[in-house]
């Protein structure tokens, strides 16, 4: 069905969000029917010229139908409820130059039976465990009573609504692989960066939901308090669906970056076609990282597009389990593990090798950190059907090369490469 906008350009976002939300006969219902107009509110973000258009917008717009949720500190945005009706005639105003949606935002975890583990073999000339790096979690929580994550976490912004700690089980899975010291398996699994601190954003609640408006909720409060406890890295364990180019959140993690601080993001459990990933990782500002499995094929749930950075081991992996997990069995009744596979494993594991070589060189800048990550990939191709000729083609992609060494040519001070090698075996 064509959309009949009733919206000036720049508003094409909020009508197809709203298509998208809405089943085909309500959205026809909804943009024809004038009761329908006034009776049904809908969430969205009002974005305005700059903050102070929006102070004078909201001071001179009050009425009984129009609730303002939420104003943002890092872009002059404000998020509203009201009857759609209300935004057909507001969408005029010229202070405001656009409306999103408050899109839902999806974790990217799907149950296993298979199981593979991060090991301990991470040896070199030096030997980096994420020391001094600190990295934030955009997930559910964090499980702090798990063994292996005792004493990790070195502050909490939680905006999900619920008590802090992980009642999901995601976001304690994704530390796991991040930071996890593996106390009780001392001879098993290991996080990639078994010495970084965590940071534990939470914004999704047990039953894994979360919007636009919680994760820019969070990164205000991390942006409010830049100091010695600012995340040197975020890794996004969520992805969304809203425009690339115009997505609220992309345009945060810009601001993210002009503060210093790398963001990981995985492509989204959205594939195999062809140009399905995450808007989060569709633009430069963010390292975007697709999964493979131990065969170094991509498997059918990971986003495909040329906007993946790199390609990283995802299927079948154990981590933590939260004590209060809804996702995932427990392997044992013993072992506090689970088996899960998706995207945001793939990130996670990114985000752990970030922190190794933020520690070998603090000074790096996001990007310097995303193309060291990079050059330690190999082009590989992967068939898949093209979604507009319908004919079956190859597709490049990047992978890690961690079957036996990983090679980075670290910058340190004074303008000297040098070369260290990290034995990382996977599998």
């Amino acid at each position: 069905m064509a959309l009949n906008s009733k919206f000036k350009p720049s508003f094409e976002e909020f009508e197809i969000y709203l298509y998208k939300t809405l089943s085909n006969e309500d959205f026809d219902n909804l943009t024809n029917t004038q009761n329908l107009k006034n009776s049904i509110n809908i969430t969205a973000f009002l974005e305005f010229l700059n903050f102070e258009t929006r102070s004078q917008f909201i001071d001179s717009n009050q009425n009984k139908n129009l609730k303002y949720l939420k104003k943002y500190s890092n872009l002059p945005i404000v998020l509203v409820e009201a009857p759609y009706g209300w935004f057909e005639i507001i969408s005029e105003n010229k202070s405001i130059i656009s409306i999103h949606g408050n899109h839902q935002v999806y974790l990217c975890l799907e149950s296993e039976s298979g199981s593979v583990e991060i090991k301990k073999k991470q040896n070199s000339t030096q030997e980096f465990l994420g020391k001094d790096v600190t990295i934030g979690l955009i997930d559910s929580g964090i499980d702090q009573s798990h063994p292996d994550l005792s004493n990790k976490i070195k502050k909490i912004y939680n905006v999900s609504g619920e008590a802090n700690g992980d009642f999901n089980g995601h976001g304690t899975f994704l530390a796991g692989i991040i930071a996890g010291s593996r106390n009780e398996n001392k001879d098993q699994n290991y996080g990639i960066s078994p010495e970084v601190s965590l940071i534990d954003i939470k914004v999704f609640n047990r039953e894994g939901k979360a919007t636009v408006a919680e994760i820019l909720e969070a990164i205000d409060l991390i942006l409010s308090e830049i100091d010695e406890k600012t995340p040197d890295i975020i890794v996004f364990g969520c992805a969304d669906w809203s425009f690339g180019d115009k997505s609220l959140i992309a345009r945060y993690c810009e601001i993210l970056n002009q503060n210093n601080i790398a963001i990981v993001t995985p492509t989204g459990n959205f594939g195999p076609d062809l140009g399905n990933i995450s808007s989060i990782g569709g633009n430069p500002n963010v390292l975007t990282i697709g999964t493979i499995n131990k065969e170094s094929k991509v498997p059918f749930f990971s986003g495909r597009s040329k906007f993946i950075d790199l390609n990283l081991p995802g299927k079948d992996i154990r981590s933590a389990m939260s004590s209060k997990h809804v996702i995932g069995t427990q392997l044992e009744p013993k072992l506090k593990y689970v088996n899960l596979s998706g995207t945001s494993i793939s990130a996670a594991i990114a985000g752990g090798l970030l922190a190794l070589i933020k520690e070998s060189n603090p000074s790096l800048s996001p990007f310097q950190l995303y193309k060291l990550l990079k050059t330690t990939s190999q082009d590989k191709r992967t068939p898949h059907i093209d979604i507009i000729t319908n004919k079956k083609k190859e597709k490049k992609f990047s992978t890690f090369s961690f079957s036996s060494i990983f090679k980075i040519a670290s910058l340190v001070s004074g303008g000297i490469f040098i070369l260290f090698l990290v034995l990382f075996y996977i599998f």
